[in-house]
């Protein structure tokens, strides 16, 4: 993409400005999802290989799930990239938490949606591309992948399933105008 530049305006009044992810869905980007429709720069339809891929994941709302997309430059003429991360959380330490680390800690290419706490949705772990198959590829500099780690804690602390997700892309992550009820009927 060419550089441009458009005209930007902080949101006055009261905008609804809260962080934190309030709950997310993740499939797998290379066999569950086939193709997207992009309409005004945002994904507003998915083609999913069948029903019921997309999987929901319901953590800890104890204020610390989030998702960031934190920019880099290598030198001053280097590409510009962005680390995307998220962390959720799951309270307890039991088998099926170690079943779910184990089973997703083997996938290679994730791919999130994230359930902001204002409403937005925003995905993880996939690009826009136009030119590639189903206009999407997966993040494109480092896949995205989760690293889980179940902590029994001390005393003083909760026992918990943690699930670091990253990847690298070249762009920010995409948005879309798809809700969840229409999300978990794919």
């Amino acid at each position: 993409m060419a550089c441009a530049l458009v005209a930007l305006n902080s949101t006055t009044g009261c905008p609804d400005n809260e962080g934190g992810v309030q709950y997310s869905y993740v499939a797998k980007l290379d066999t569950d999802l086939t193709a997207i429709t992009i309409t005004s720069g945002q994904i507003s339809g998915m083609t999913m290989a069948s029903t019921g891929l997309w999987k929901k994941l319901q953590y800890d709302k104890d204020g610390t799930a989030y998702f960031n997309a934190t920019g880099e430059r290598i030198n001053d003429t280097g590409p510009l990239r962005y680390n995307q991360e998220g962390l959720i959380k799951f309270g307890g330490f039991t088998n099926a938490y170690k079943g779910f680390a184990d089973d997703a800690g083997d996938c290679c290419k994730l791919v999130f949606i994230h359930v902001l706490t204002n409403g937005a949705l925003v995905l993880q772990g996939l690009e826009i591309d136009t030119t590639a198959t189903g206009n999407y590829t997966g993040t494109k500099t480092n896949d995205t992948k989760i690293t889980p780690s179940l902590l029994a804690g001390t005393s003083e602390e909760e026992a918990r399933l943690e699930v670091l997700i990253r990847g690298k892309s070249k762009k920010l992550p995409p948005f879309t105008t798809l809700t969840p009820a229409a999300i978990e009927a794919l």
